[in-house]
This record gives structure tokens, C-alpha cells and sequence, in this order.
């Protein structure tokens, strides 16, 4: 593994894509589509990513067979890695079972730092974040955008979701091609420079598993949270079925994530720089995050922590403000869910304020999603074991 930390091979991975997904995209270009068939032509860049929405519609399971009129190089993305996640593919179904049973254990708080922490380091990569400001969805739809993301990681951290009677493959595989939509329109507009890699390259894709797993990891060790390493390494091992589902190059992806923390250093080193689009995503999520939870109580809270997390440099990059000192914010915050907070150290005061604003916030969520009709759906189990309130109640009491 020690070559993947040297420059020369992350240039490489930055200039590496998904042929499989590309190709799919490509006959999915070439298909006419509903208004092109009046028109005489091949299906534009808009067309085109709709023609794929409603072929996804048809891919549900993971083993349902896959439609027989799909265009064949899509049949074959499809029918690709058809046995990730289970032992019939050489995978440790034990293993994934507990890097699942590990979400749920830490999944609450999980979930907080994916907004906190994951998707704000993801935003100071500078050459990579301007893939999500040139689609502009992220900074348009942040909510559905992150809807979609949220959906994707619960459901393959699903204990089930990997095994032929689930759905997370094929909500993956869909993942996967579309982002080789998206980096076929970039591509087609003639707005790309070179000098940022290809647009979703593969350098850029293993920072994204990096920010769902060491970053995660990492979140727990600086938030002082008991976790068990070798139920961490499940966790990694777990995405790393993910990974291969989403068309990653396995060569290059470490193996562990004693390996990958390096490599999550090395690539942050490479990237991470303050940018007007990391900037402007990074208040729109701080702003989603004000929308969904209800009153004022949060809103130091949630820069506070998110400079804790993520470190001031960074921080500063992102332009979080600084709201003072964190052991100060809380205590003001801890005031109102009576914490007795002028007793408790920064590290309880965390702890406790954590707790409430990951519940605030998946309350929050699921009441929104409930009222956009966006599918987000959390399995019962985790609901129960969280004991996060259903939408239903959510809404009555509100």
C-alpha cells in the first residue's frame, strides 16, 4: 500500500474513471428517448439523465434479473460485482454483519458527523467540489441531495441490504451511474479544465469512502467515544463492499483502515484548500441543518462542533464562524435542556448536546422527507434502537 501515498499514483487515480458506467451511460446517450423520438435526434444531456431515472425504476432487488431491454453495456454495470457482500462472492458475511451491527451501535451519533464533519471535508477538497457546484444541485437541492446520501448510507449499513434478498447493491450500482451521468455532461460542456483531474475520477472517489470511514472513526476518538478497533475495521470492511459496488479500482483502496488512514492524510494534504464553492456549500448545509431543527438553540452549537471536528485550519477554509469558545456555547445551550451544564466537563457537555442535536436533526429530517415525499426511510430496527420518535409522532406533537 505504500505506493498509493506517493503523488505520482493519486495523479494517476485523478485521471482514472469508471469504464463500465461510462459505457453505460454511453449507449444510454445514444437511445431515443420519449421527446427525442418526436425530434429525430439522440437524446440531449437533460433527456438523457431522465431516460436513466426511469430505467433505475426498474431495479429494485438485488437479485432481480435485470430487464432484458436495457441496453446490453448497462445490463452488464448491472449484472457486474452481483455477488458483493455475500460469501458466494469471497466476502466475510460475518464481518459485514458486525461493521453493520457497528452503525447501529454508533449510528446516532454516525449520522451527526456525516453532516459535521464528512460532507464539510469533502467540500475543502478544491478540485473536487467543483463537480458538485458545476451540477449545482448540491447548493440548489442540499436537502434532497442529502436525502439521497443519507438514504444510501442506512440502507447499506442495513445488515440485510447486502444480501441477495435486499436492495442496497442495486441503490449502489444506481449511485454508480449516475455518477457517470453527471460526469458525461460535465465532460460534454466544454467548462471543464483539465487541470482538476476528470470530473468523479477515482482519486476523488476514494476520498469520499475516506470521509465515510476514517473521518468517521476519527470523529469518535476526538469526541472521546468508546469504540472497539477491530469492530471499526468491520465497519471499513463493510464500505469496502460499498466501494467496489460504486466502481472504485479495488487495487488501488486500502485494505484496512490502519492502511487507509494514511492514504485519507495524503489525499487531504493534496486537496484540501479554501474555495468560493467549498465555501458556499458548506453554508448551504449549515443552513439545512438551521431549517430542519426547530428554534435558535443549535445554532452556535452546530459551527462550534463543526470546528472542534474539524480543526480550525480547515474550518477556516470552509469559512465557519467562530461562535466562541466551545465549553461557552454549550453551557448556554446546555442552560436550555437543563443539563446542569455549569457541572459537567467539555467532554460531557459534548456528549449530552451531541445526543440532543442527532436527535433533533433525524426528527427533523424525517418529518421534512415525510412532507417532500423524497422515499427517505430509516429501518425500523434503527429507530427503535435509537429510539428516535416516528414521523407520525413527530408531527403530532409538533
Amino acid at each position: 500500500m505504500q505506493d498509493l501515498l506517493s503523488d505520482v499514483q493519486l495523479d494517476l487515480l485523478r485521471q482514472q474513471m469508471d469504464p463500465l458506467a461510462d459505457a453505460a451511460v454511453q449507449a444510454i446517450y445514444q437511445q431515443p428517448g420519449p421527446v427525442a423520438k418526436g425530434q429525430g435526434h439522440h437524446a440531449t444531456g437533460h433527456q438523457m439523465l431522465a431516460q436513466v431515472n426511469a430505467l433505475l425504476a426498474k431495479l429494485q432487488r438485488n437479485d432481480a434479473e435485470v430487464p432484458a431491454e436495457l441496453p446490453e453495456p448497462v445490463r452488464a454495470l448491472f449484472q457486474a460485482d452481483a455477488h458483493v457482500g455475500t460469501a458466494a462472492g469471497g466476502w466475510d458475511e460475518a464481518r459485514l454483519r458486525r461493521g453493520a451491527h457497528f452503525f447501529e451501535r454508533h449510528g446516532l451519533t454516525i449520522a451527526t458527523l456525516l453532516h459535521l464533519m464528512s460532507l464539510p471535508q469533502t467540500y475543502a477538497a478544491a478540485a473536487g467540489v467543483k463537480v458538485l457546484a458545476f451540477t449545482s444541485r448540491m447548493e440548489q437541492q442540499t436537502l434532497r441531495r442529502i436525502l439521497e446520501t443519507g438514504q444510501m448510507v442506512f440502507q447499506v449499513m442495513d445488515a440485510k441490504q447486502l444480501l441477495d434478498h435486499g436492495s442496497g447493491r442495486r441503490t449502489v450500482q444506481k449511485v454508480r451511474l449516475l455518477h457517470a451521468a453527471v460526469r458525461r455532461l460535465i465532460l460534454d460542456s466544454g467548462q471543464w479544465n483539465p487541470e482538476w483531474g476528470q470530473p468523479v475520477n477515482q482519486e476523488d472517489l476514494l476520498g469520499t469512502l475516506m470521509s465515510f470511514t476514517v473521518t468517521i472513526v476519527e470523529g469518535l476518538r476526538i469526541l472521546q467515544l468508546p469504540y472497539d478497533e477491530s469492530e471499526a475495521e468491520d465497519y471499513y470492511y463493510r464500505f469496502l463492499a460499498v466501494a467496489q459496488l460504486l466502481g472504485l479500482h479495488m487495487e488501488h483502496v486500502p485494505k484496512t483502515l490502519a492502511e487507509a488512514r494514511p492514504v485519507a492524510y495524503a489525499i487531504a494534504r493534496r486537496h484540501f484548500r479554501a474555495s468560493p464553492e467549498g465555501q458556499r456549500l458548506t453554508a448551504a448545509l449549515r443552513e439545512m441543518m438551521q431549517h430542519l431543527i426547530p428554534g435558535t438553540v443549535f445554532d452556535d452549537v452546530v459551527p462550534a462542533l463543526m470546528r472542534k471536528l474539524l480543526g480550525e485550519e480547515v474550518a477556516d477554509m470552509l469559512a465557519i464562524p467562530s461562535p466562541g469558545p466551545l465549553h461557552h456555547v454549550l453551557r448556554e445551550a446546555g442552560h436550555f435542556f437543563r443539563l446542569g451544564s455549569l457541572f459537567l466537563s467539555e467532554r460531557d457537555l459534548v456528549h449530552r448536546m451531541l445526543d440532543k442535536l442527532a436527535m433533533s436533526m433525524l426528527s427533523g429530517v424525517l418529518l421534512v422527507a415525510r412532507g417532500e415525499q423524497a422515499g427517505y426511510e430509516l429501518p425500523e430496527h434503527l429507530m427503535i434502537s435509537w429510539g428516535v420518535p416516528s414521523p407520525h409522532a413527530v408531527a403530532k406533537k409538533g
